[in-house]
């Protein structure tokens, strides 16, 4: 059983939703650390919401406008995700038989965008980003190797971070690395590295000098930190400040949008679904697909077909 994550010191009672039991939830939860943090934040809100709003008996209404406050508040993921915890956490106090009716059940989360809200880097954009780090310096073969991995292989900016040096190693011919993906408890998702990234992360390891190989695939170069963990927002600082400097400053392109600059240039090219699904380190094909829809959108050329008769 994972460790219980405190519900962030919520100590708010409200007419029989004791938020103190958030606590015995979240010990019998059968989620992640990452899942118990983020239900705890969840909690948090619902509890600050409730005292906000002098709630003192909740019920279905209340539940309902707590999700209408929620969707002008937060994104539409945090939303959900404050929702959801919501929803379980009353489920499990129905259960206890600590409330007779449960007015949060059913309660649905919002409609989402089908696509992407992170835009993908076009090739000419990944070339000039790539050609623009300085390899010369330890720093500078650090991030061309990550940019490397991250556009090329996919890896997620948590990826990146989880890495250690034992979890790269050349197998025959081929370079592997022993992904520590998404929802998984250690490096067990195997995937080809080409030629042309696994030499950028040996030359910097070889820069680098490597004592041990429990030590991070990629460490910090800062004074503060120098040679330990990175942090996801680090390495997302990172690859943004590479973007701003060629000259790409949006908020749809993020570090995030590497991934899906990967998915969508390698399916445009001819790679095979189930093989970048499989790259993609995702659960099921129907989430790959959305990546198909999406060029099926942007390749629609029924518009220029009516432009072209009309001749408008």
């Amino acid at each position: 059983m994972v460790a219980v994550q405190k519900a962030e010191n919520v100590t708010v009672k409200q007419a029989g939703v004791d938020f103190n039991l958030a606590d015995k939830w979240l010990q019998f939860a059968q989620v992640s650390q990452a899942s118990l943090k983020a239900y705890a934040k969840g909690i948090k809100r619902l509890a600050e919401y409730f005292s906000a709003n002098g709630i003192t008996s909740p019920t279905r209404e209340n539940l309902l406008k707590y999700r209408e406050y929620l969707s002008r508040r937060y994104a539409t993921k945090t939303a959900n995700l404050y929702i959801t915890t919501a929803r379980l956490f009353f489920e499990f106090l129905a259960a206890e038989g600590i409330i007779r009716v449960n007015v949060a059940a059913h309660l649905k989360t919002l409609k989402d965008s089908q696509f992407h809200k992170k835009n993908a880097l076009s090739i000419q954009q990944v070339r000039t980003v790539n050609s623009g780090i300085d390899t010369e310096s330890l720093k500078g073969k650090r991030d061309s190797a990550i940019f490397a991995l991250m556009t090329v292989c996919g890896l997620r900016c948590c990826e990146i971070t989880r890495a250690k040096v034992v979890d790269f190693e050349i197998v025959g011919d081929t370079a592997i690395l022993r992904v520590f993906g998404k929802g998984h408890n250690s490096a067990d998702t195997p995937i080809a590295v080409p030629n042309n990234v696994a030499v950028k992360v040996i030359e910097y390891l070889k820069a680098r000098g490597v004592g041990m190989v429990t030590e991070p695939l990629f460490a910090s170069c800062s004074n503060r930190n120098y040679g330990g963990e990175l942090t996801v927002n680090s390495v997302s600082r990172v690859i943004k400040n590479y973007f701003r400097a060629n000259g790409i400053d949006s908020k749809k392109i993020t570090a995030h949008s590497c991934r899906h600059t990967f998915a969508t240039v390698a399916l445009k090219n001819g790679a095979d679904l189930t093989q970048v699904s499989q790259m993609l380190r995702h659960k099921s094909l129907a989430v790959t697909m959305i990546y198909v829809d999406e060029l099926n959108y942007l390749e629609n050329q029924a518009a220029s077909i009516a432009s072209a008769a009309f001749g408008i």
